[in-house]
Parts: C-alpha cells; structure tokens; sequence
C-alpha cells in the first residue's frame, strides 16, 4: 500500500472508531436510565415486582389492551385480543398478566402503536 491509501484506511478507521464509540455511549445511557427506572439491578432473586418493572422498561406499548398466542389443533398459530367475550370489553394489560407471561403460562403480545399512533422510543 502506499502513503495515500494508508491515510484513506486510517481515517476511515477513526470514523469507524468514532461510530462505535457513540454507540457504546448511547447504550449505556439507555443501561444508567433501565437501572434508575428499577432502582437496583434486576437478578433470579430479585422480587417478582422488580422483574416485571424490569420487563416493562424493555417492552412498552398499550396498557390498556394486549393479546394472547393461541395455536389451532391443525397447527395454525397467531394472537388475539384478550377481551371479555359477552360484551368484547378489551382486557388492560396488568401485573397479573404480565406474571403470567414471564412464568410460561401464557403467552401474551404488546400493541407498541399507542392509540396516538406514536411509539415509545
């Protein structure tokens, strides 16, 4: 190689660096504000309400409505809004429910477009 393609290659490798750099960052940004939200870090003997705020803080949408997985005897798969059927009043989404889920009982799905037609970031 000569001079001028070791220089191209070099800075190149700076803004490379640089690039990494400020993704390292914004990730431990994103880290320092998931452990201010729980308050401590979040392990297998942390309580069952520190777990659930921790999964909050990672998975955001609709409070007011979720789905459950349902899967067909012939195989088919999909979700569907839990509701109360007689009157399909939707169901909000809950501690209860989010127990559920983290427990393996059930397997429950977010709506992140909030009725503004936003999502968290």
């Amino acid at each position: 190689m000569d001079i001028n393609q070791l220089i191209k290659e070099l800075e190149l490798l700076k803004k490379e660096n640089n690039y990494l750099k400020q993704l390292l960052s914004n990730m431990m940004h994103e880290r320092e504000k998931t452990v201010e939200t729980v308050g401590k870090l979040v392990s297998g003997k942390s309580s069952t309400e520190e777990k659930i705020a921790l999964f909050k803080t990672f998975f955001k949408g609709r409070t007011d409505v979720f789905a459950y997985r349902w899967e067909s005897k012939d195989g088919k798969r999909g979700y569907t809004p839990a509701c109360e059927c007689r009157h399909r009043k939707l169901t909000p989404l809950t501690n209860q429910v989010l127990f559920k889920h983290l427990s393996g009982e059930k397997t429950v799905g977010l709506y992140p477009l909030l009725q503004d037609e936003t999502c968290f970031s």
